[in-house]
């Protein structure tokens, strides 16, 4: 009895879930929100106790990894734009012509390169992609049913963390065969 304790106790060690947090802080910069009320078009620059521009918030990585499966899943969320995004290596393909893996769900296709992702959840999509070094621009897309607003919002997220560098590299180990490491002309 005492070995299988000991053994139940010890497992979470030997399996070696792993984690990665990548906090990627934004400032809003502009924002729409569009709604059909008894078919006439409604707009709006932000939510009751919403963002506004110039607002600052997180989008929220994590990377986890389970070496003993060879398996990792990846959550995008930000609690503030509901918005939860999920994806995993069961799913993941190459992307032909690029560097970097797409991962097919049935509401879409996300994927993550070097200085590009694009996350798309069955409510929402984000897409970001590096302008200048650790310096992204984002765009969110809140869609929704007719009755209720849609939102986009524009982003610009400054001086993205170095754990952003260690999941890619992450990946880039998982995904070996199918990350292409050298341009296609």
């Amino acid at each position: 009895m005492k070995k299988l304790l000991a053994l139940l106790l010890l497992s979470p060690l030997v399996s070696g879930e792993e984690k990665i947090l990548v906090e990627m802080n934004c400032k809003a910069t502009g924002q729409t929100i569009i709604q059909s009320v008894d078919g006439v078009a409604k707009t709006y620059s932000k939510f009751e106790d919403g963002l506004d521009i110039g607002d600052i918030f997180t989008v929220n990585f994590e990377f986890n990894e389970y070496p003993a499966t060879e398996a990792y899943n990846i959550t995008l969320s930000n609690r503030t734009l509901e918005i939860a995004n999920f994806v995993n290596n069961t799913v993941s393909k190459s992307i032909i012509g690029n560097k970097g893996i797409s991962y097919e769900l049935p509401y879409g296709l996300s994927m993550i390169m070097e200085g590009f992702f694009s996350f798309k959840g069955p409510f929402s999509s984000l897409s970001a992609s590096r302008y200048y070094k650790n310096d992204w621009h984002i765009m969110i897309i809140s869609e929704s049913l007719v009755s209720k607003a849609s939102h986009t919002l524009t982003a610009n997220c400054i001086n993205m963390p170095s754990t952003w560098d260690e999941m890619i590299n992450k990946i880039k180990i998982y995904e070996k065969d199918k990350w292409l490491t050298d341009d296609i002309d």
